[in-house]
């Protein structure tokens, strides 16, 4: 806003009088004289409130970088190669966590930082994130995740097929020491539960028999900071040849008998039968004995 004043003489019914004459933005507006200008503004022109500095538009600020895997808070099995995420182009990003590895940021917005050797089951890990355009650090970022190892199942082996007599009874594998295994045949779950013992081995015992056809079971390993995902396996187990038929053995009085003998179908008989037996055998031995003896008389 321009603003001049110059000193003005004006006559008005034979009077003279001194004035100053004031220029805001292409507008005069008069004074009297020994009226200082800035009070003739204020009382002349409508007051406009100061600009302080908090109304100010600040400068844009540089944001902190975004993780895109693995997601805060998650649980992952096994070991992890790497971690994800997006920033501004040409950005140097700084992750911190045991160490700082730099990387980056890639003309499409995205980064990653690799692991090698990767990193192994642990209950928590704590990660932060910066980036960096010339003089300028963004605030960081944060991620916490944790890593586990998932059960394995170690029989029935997957895909397996049993006959009818070796069906599985049980599952069995590895998983972490402290854990609770649970099981889920074909779609059941079962009653009992399992720990790992020292070596990490478990073993728990199916509630019912397994039929023949095709199964699946399926284990979670449950530990502080949280449950697996189930780990399954199938397994189909054959029908068994059918039983042949007894001949009919008859009875006598509602007393069954064994075939072709006759004799009671009760323990006594099956022992009269068996002693039966070796008095038979023992009669062959003797008189193969007195032919041997015949021969040599001869």
């Amino acid at each position: 806003m321009s603003m001049g004043n110059s000193r003005r003489t004006l006559l008005l019914r034979n009077h003279r009088y001194g004035v100053i004459v004031l220029v805001l933005a292409g507008a005069s507006v008069l004074a009297p004289a020994g009226l200082s200008p800035v009070s003739a503004t204020a009382r002349s022109v409508v007051d406009v409130p100061p600009v302080t500095p908090e109304e100010v538009a600040p400068s844009a600020v540089l944001p902190p970088p975004v993780f895109t895997s693995p997601d805060d808070g998650e649980r992952i099995p096994g070991v992890l190669y790497g971690i994800f995420g997006t920033g501004v182009p040409g950005a140097t990003i700084a992750l911190d966590g045991g160490g700082t590895r730099t990387a980056v940021v890639q003309p499409d917005g995205t980064w990653s930082v690799p692991f090698i050797p990767p990193l192994f089951p642990s209950n928590g890990y704590d990660f932060s994130a910066t980036q960096t355009v010339g003089t300028e650090t963004s605030e960081p970022a944060f991620l916490s995740f944790s890593l586990y190892f998932p059960p394995r199942i170690l029989s029935p082996v997957d895909e397996y097929v049993f006959p009818l007599s070796e069906a599985p009874v049980e599952v069995a594998g590895f998983a972490a020491q402290g854990s609770i295994i649970r099981a889920v045949l074909d779609g059941v779950p079962q009653t009992a539960e399992a720990t790992p013992n020292a070596e990490g081995v478990f073993q728990l015992r199916f509630d019912t028999a397994v039929g023949p056809g095709d199964h699946e079971v399926s284990v979670t390993e449950e530990q502080e900071g949280g449950i697996s995902s189930p780990v399954a396996h199938t397994f189909t187990v054959e029908a068994g040849p059918a039983s042949a038929a007894l001949p009919d053995a008859g009875s006598d009085d509602g007393v069954p008998r064994l075939p072709d003998t006759g004799v009671e179908a009760s323990p006594l008989g099956l022992l009269l039968v068996g002693l039966g037996g070796v008095v038979m055998a023992a009669a062959g031995w003797s008189r193969r004995a007195r032919n041997r003896q015949r021969t040599h008389a001869i």
